[in-house]
């Protein structure tokens, strides 16, 4: 559960951790990451955090939730498609709709409005937002996202119907690392991301940039978009960098309703 006086610092750190690039905040607010802290503890009531017990005054370190792209306050505005962007999620809009170069992203957000028709039903599009500290271990996040789904599942079974997402856009970490030298002081291929490492390789690809965890390769195969918003830098081997530094690239994903649940359930298998 998310506390809105104690929860603000770490929320904070977590999204800057998760969104910060030289470009993104060379153009965003300086309040960006305070405005989405607070925006995300006053608005929300999905999604969860990880504390450590017994602690006095406990700092989040993982999150995972879901944002409405939209902020839907009066329910004749809902009605008239006039949900209004809160300011910070309509800069983070800008800024990934302005990297994808295909303009999908665009043209599924439908003119920056947030709702995105598909069979003539009216589909909402959230920010799934997730991150945790380095020391938190892989194994928390299939739990918390399936905690997520269904906390929206029973928002909409009581009216919310602002929680009925039909897509989700989804930012995530990557790197490269440096290649190893074996022991002939060769070098060795550096490690890609197990979807594409060929069966029974020791020697991989060079160029291929590794997901920071997990479970965000499982969710990038059930992705309807994928794009590289910024490249990652090589990084030597065992470096901090590799993970959490001036290498870092992200990776914008965007799910159907239906991808999001099937990678939720193939985390539980995949994630161990």
């Amino acid at each position: 559960m998310m506390e809105v006086k104690r929860d603000f610092h770490g929320l904070k750190t977590l999204f800057r951790q998760l969104l910060a690039t030289p470009d993104f905040e060379s153009n965003a607010p300086q309040t960006f990451f305070s405005d989405l802290a607070d925006h995300v503890l006053e608005r929300n009531g999905i999604g969860c955090v990880v504390k450590v017990e017994g602690e006095e005054d406990p700092d989040p370190y993982a999150i995972v939730t879901a944002v409405g792209l939209h902020d839907c306050f009066w329910e004749e505005d809902w009605a008239k498609d006039k949900a209004k962007t809160h300011p910070t999620l309509a800069h983070l809009r800008s800024y990934i709709t302005g990297k994808d170069k295909s303009g999908k992203l665009a043209q599924l957000l439908e003119a920056g409005n947030g709702i995105a028709p598909r069979s003539n039903k009216r589909q909402t599009v959230a920010f799934l937002f997730s991150s945790r500290l380095v020391n938190m271990p892989p194994e928390i996040a299939p739990p918390m996202h399936k905690s997520l789904l269904a906390d929206c599942a029973h928002a909409v079974s009581v009216g919310e119907k602002e929680y009925d997402f039909g897509y989700a856009v989804y930012i995530c970490r990557t790197y490269l690392e440096e290649p190893a030298e074996d022991a002939d002081g060769d070098e060795a291929g550096v490690n890609i991301s197990a979807t594409t490492r060929p069966s029974g390789s020791s020697h991989t690809t060079s160029q291929t940039p590794l997901f920071f965890h997990p479970e965000d390769d499982t969710l990038a195969k059930n992705a309807l978009l994928n794009v590289a918003i910024r490249k990652p830098r090589r990084v030597a081997a065992g470096s901090s960098d590799a993970g959490d530094g001036n290498g870092v690239g992200r990776v914008m994903l965007v799910l159907e309703r239906k991808g999001w649940e099937a990678a939720v359930r193939d985390m539980e298998k995949e994630v161990v």
